[in-house]
């Protein structure tokens, strides 16, 4: 784990934040499409993460010291340094180099093969996270550049800021809780072992009782709990306390999937605007070529048919379990339309 000194101001910085990566991928490749960002692709993943110095970041309590104490440390350390699950920067960028960036070096990087040949020779890229090497861009230029932190179930980090830092616009993306399951036990779950995801699912929702025990009459008996259901309380739990940590500030976007899947322009243009980033047409036509070749593409049809399409792929047992969830939720009204 490294050790931060603040060398320097905090640079200006905003947090995308959701519970899956569709959303919050799509969201940090439409704000990569800006020369103004530096974007970071879920820096508290990395082996070394400085994130390690705080409690699990789903966890959100009263008195969270440890952000108090680490957090502008850790939000400047990651708005100076590369990493290893960054994406690719493949539009201009104020801080690369022109030639770099023509070359294709300044991806070197990003691409797994070329960074382990790296890491041979350059001894400060074998960390998880590393100061961008001179030829690629200019470091002191980086430490000036609006950085996009994505981090997801970041409920810890989205909440503290929206009560202690009012200047750093937090970006909530939420999903259909059915569509969220349907890709969740699909994508992740068909690939992993159930039992121990099961077990793991359970003992979440034994430590979100111990610091917030009023969610008991929420969920009922943990230990007979389906693996879905345990799922999606834990989709609300975090995606509860951000809205409500959020609900009415000026700093906080909250953004439907399915409003981004229908209208990606519309919705990037409104998300620039949240950040204080130049709307020009070079952006909007990155934006627009990487949404004919996204996986998603258009959704034909309203946020809300698309919303409900998750039924026709779920078993009843996990409807009802999505439903269940929902009611009673600042959540409940979101997708009717």
């Amino acid at each position: 784990m490294t050790s931060i000194r603040l060398s320097k101001p905090t640079q200006q910085y905003a947090l995308i934040v959701g519970h899956g990566r569709s959303g919050t991928n799509w969201l940090l490749d439409i704000l990569n499409a800006s020369s103004q960002t530096f974007c970071r692709n879920e820096p508290n993943e990395v082996y070394d993460s400085p994130c390690k110095q705080l409690a699990p970041l789903w966890q959100v309590d009263e008195n969270m010291l440890d952000m108090d104490e680490h957090w502008d440390k850790i939000a400047a350390w990651m708005g100076s340094r590369m990493g290893e699950r960054d994406h690719r920067i493949t539009s201009p960028k104020n801080y690369v180099h022109p030639l770099s960036q023509k070359l294709g070096v300044a991806y070197f990087p990003a691409r797994p093969k070329i960074r382990a040949a790296l890491r041979t020779v350059l001894p400060p890229m074998r960390a998880g996270e590393w100061e961008m090497p001179w030829w690629v861009g200019e470091q002191a230029k980086l430490n000036q550049t609006y950085t996009i932190l994505k981090i997801n179930q970041a409920a810890r980090i989205a909440v503290w800021l929206l009560k202690n830092r009012p200047q750093v616009p937090v970006i909530h993306i939420v999903r259909h809780p059915g569509g969220r399951l349907n890709s969740w036990l699909n994508r992740f779950l068909a690939l992993q072992d159930e039992t121990y995801i099961a077990q793991r699912n359970r003992d979440r929702l034994r430590e979100v009782l111990t610091i917030s025990p009023e969610w008991c009459e929420h969920f009922g008996n943990i230990d007979t709990m389906p693996i879905a259901e345990s799922e999606m309380w834990f989709w609300r739990y975090v995606t509860e306390n951000i809205h409500r940590a959020g609900e009415g500030a000026s700093q906080y976007q909250i953004l439907l999937y399915e409003n981004l899947a229908q209208d990606p322009i519309g919705v990037a243009q409104q998300i620039y605007k949240f950040c204080g980033l130049q709307w020009t047409d070079h952006v909007e036509n990155l934006i627009s070529q990487g949404t004919r070749k996204s996986v998603w593409g258009r959704i034909q049809g309203t946020p809300a048919t698309v919303a409900k399409e998750w039924r026709k792929k779920l078993k009843s047992e996990e409807v009802d379990s999505v439903s269940q969830v929902l009611t009673g939720s600042p959540m409940e009204n979101w997708w009717k339309g």
